[in-house]
């Protein structure tokens, strides 16, 4: 999550196994693992630098799937609760060394913002696609500059016509950049502020101009 230094989930050590509570939400493919790698509290005095990755059997006694979310989008990925209740797991389940979990984590979660970016990409692409279909189903044409008598109205049917030339150009610039795990590994998992305007303006800011096309 955002916030890895208030995680609520706990791992107690007790003898040669740690007792897991808590609740883990909008977990990707929580329905479907047979093995997860949960991430819980070992010392809460440290926050972030207190957590600890543990192996969790799906069939482990004290841990169950809780509700799938009913989402809007991205609905073919699964997404659930996980429920630890008294879940008993060896000592040996840790993964790596105690408390330092979030190193793993962010490892981990490398290649998923580089999907993420990817998604961004495509959004923006096909809002431009759908914004272009539906102008010319709505009576601009394959030259709506030739509709227009009014030099006024050509010189600004002309001007929207370039602006989404620029953006399907622009779209395509960005899908050629290549923003490799190392790169985020070198900035502690992190995206660099470049990397982040790579990945969120071009869909943000194309979705809301898109809109406005239609709208008027």
């Amino acid at each position: 999550g955002s916030d890895p230094g208030h995680i609520r989930a706990t791992a107690v050590r007790d003898g040669d196994d740690y007792v897991l509570n808590g609740t883990k939400n909008f977990t990707t493919n929580g329905g479907f693992a047979d093995v997860i790698i949960a991430f819980f509290s070992t010392d809460r005095d440290k926050g972030a630098k207190g957590i600890s990755a543990i192996l969790v059997h799906k069939d482990t006694p004290g841990f169950e799937v809780g509700k799938h979310e009913n989402k809007l989008g991205i609905r073919s990925s699964s997404t659930t609760e996980m429920v630890f209740t008294d879940c008993r797991v060896p000592a040996k389940n840790l993964l790596g060394q105690e408390n330092k979990g979030l190193n793993i984590a962010l490892a981990t979660l490398d290649c998923g913002r580089i999907g993420i970016a990817a998604q961004a990409v495509g959004i923006a692409e096909a809002a431009l696609e759908e914004a272009v279909k539906y102008a010319k189903e709505n009576g601009l044409g394959e030259d709506p500059v030739a509709l227009a008598d009014n030099s006024d109205v050509k010189a600004s049917i002309m001007a929207q016509v370039d602006k989404i030339n620029e953006k399907f150009a622009r779209v395509e610039q960005v899908k050629k950049i290549k923003i490799l795990p190392a790169d985020l590994s070198q900035e502690g998992g992190e995206l660099t502020p470049t990397m982040k305007v790579k990945r969120n303006v071009v869909a943000s800011k194309y979705e809301a101009e898109v809109e406005a096309l239609y709208a008027g």
